[in-house]
């Protein structure tokens, strides 16, 4: 059965105009996924425009691939807008492979924006060798500027 690993808690590194989150899990048992799913709330430390952000990452066998459906919702009740982007990657960490799985550019957001998007498949045709064995290691990255 596959599941995803203890959430170590996100990191955040703020910028000189931006904040910086990652988000690091490993999807164990990557082949016998069914549905698995990933999520975090997560509050920008920002001192001069907190924003709230909702990740949910499904993991889930479509046919003979498996897909990821990528949500991503500003969920603060602020007026202001900020600029967003992230990218998913898959990755390898014993032979450092790595490979882009989906990305939003720099887009400028208000509060209750909500992104969705289908990576298919995960793992490309091909490229088994970002398996660390029977498991995936995935890195998430939010990019919130224009908040200060």
């Amino acid at each position: 059965m596959a599941f995803i690993d203890d959430q170590p808690l996100p990191v955040e590194i703020d910028g000189e105009n931006c904040h910086e989150v990652e988000f690091n899990f490993t999807v164990h048992n990557y082949r016998d996924i069914v549905t698995v799913g990933y999520t975090q709330e997560h509050k920008i430390k920002c001192n001069t425009l907190e924003t709230e952000w909702s990740i949910w990452l499904i993991f889930q066998k479509q046919d003979s691939d498996i897909s990821c459906i990528i949500n991503i919702s500003r969920t603060d009740v602020k007026v202001a807008s900020v600029t967003v982007s992230f990218r998913m990657i898959i990755y390898n960490p014993i032979h450092h492979d790595f490979m882009e799985i989906s990305a939003c550019p720099e887009t400028e957001v208000a509060s209750n924006w909500n992104f969705k998007q289908t990576a298919k498949p995960v793992v490309p045709s091909g490229n088994e060798n970002l398996l660390n064995g029977e498991n995936l290691s995935v890195k998430f990255c939010l990019k919130v500027a224009g908040c200060h």
